[in-house]
């Protein structure tokens, strides 16, 4: 799913399209409840597609000795989230480091850019579908919990009561949007305000001088 609530899937090997803001201003959202959708027809395949997905191009920047199963980028660049079979990892990446070794002229070897990747945080939870809202990883587990990590912080979300799988975030809707198998396309209601907070708001409690706890940002 696009910004724009544009839904595209594979039935079998025909390709379909709907799209959220389809449903119109005055339709009353009911969290978990199906969206009446009108679904078009795209076109079809020769074979049937295993996955859709959209892969930028660019270049490996440095090389991870993680069994990786998938990597997960956040829209800045900034973040991404390497998943294994038993958790996840999410690394910072810096930019300026790898813009000045470029710039340098100076051949990478098969390891890439030192210093190109920081660990922030590792989870110990299998992802099984997962989106970025700025810096906020929402993705689902293997307990099909729908979860948030901001920070290292987990956040259980939902308890969903089948598998679904994610497909995007309008921030316009405050809504994150869901598919199951059935191609049944569910929403659940996330502030962005809540997301935003707790992302750019980090503090740290300490003790001045005379022993009271202070605030710092």
């Amino acid at each position: 799913m696009d910004s724009s609530g544009k839904i595209i899937w594979a039935k079998h090997n025909e390709i379909q399209t709907v799209n959220i803001r389809s449903v119109g201003v005055d339709f009353e959202a009911i969290d978990g409840e199906r969206l009446p959708l009108a679904v078009k027809e795209l076109g079809s395949c020769d074979l049937y597609p295993q996955s859709l997905r959209h892969n930028p191009n660019g270049r490996l920047i440095r090389r991870i000795d993680v069994n990786v199963k998938h990597l997960y980028w956040a829209d800045s660049g900034d973040l991404v989230a390497i998943a294994s079979d038993t958790s996840f990892y999410i690394l910072k990446y810096n930019r300026d480091i790898v813009s000045s070794f470029l710039d340098s002229g100076i051949p990478a070897d098969e390891q890439g850019v030192e210093d190109a990747f920081e660990l922030l945080h590792e989870t110990n939870e299998r992802v099984r579908t997962e989106l970025w809202v700025g810096d906020c990883f929402i993705y689902n587990n293997s307990s099909w919990r729908l979860n948030y990590c901001v920070g290292g912080e987990v956040t259980t979300m939902f308890h969903l009561d089948r598998p679904m799988y994610l497909l995007g975030y309008l921030a316009g809707q405050s809504r994150v949007y869901l598919i199951d198998k059935e191609f049944n396309v569910i929403g659940y209601t996330i502030l962005l305000s809540l997301i935003e907070y707790k992302t750019l708001v980090k503090t740290s409690i300490i003790l001045d001088k005379r022993g009271f706890p202070s605030i710092r940002r």
